[in-house]
């Protein structure tokens, strides 16, 4: 049974020159970590700068809701 699962995924940018809504980067400089781990119960929240907690205020938020089910299961 896993019960632990992280996750890091790359800033990205788009509308490149002639590319426009076509082209995209992944850029390894900023990007998102997620890291989950089961206990028996409760949840702690740790975060580094300034990025909100709330999941549906963080980009990782739907990603952690979708982890949390998969763990659950």
């Amino acid at each position: 049974m896993v019960t632990c699962v992280k996750v890091r995924a790359p800033s990205s940018t788009a509308n490149l020159g002639p590319g426009f809504d076509v082209f995209g980067l992944a850029l390894d400089a900023f990007y998102d970590k997620v890291e989950m781990t089961k206990k028996e119960h409760g949840i702690k929240i740790v975060s580094s700068d300034n990025i909100p907690v709330d999941p549906q205020k963080n980009t990782a938020g739907l990603v952690v809701k979708e982890i949390e089910k998969k763990i659950q299961d």
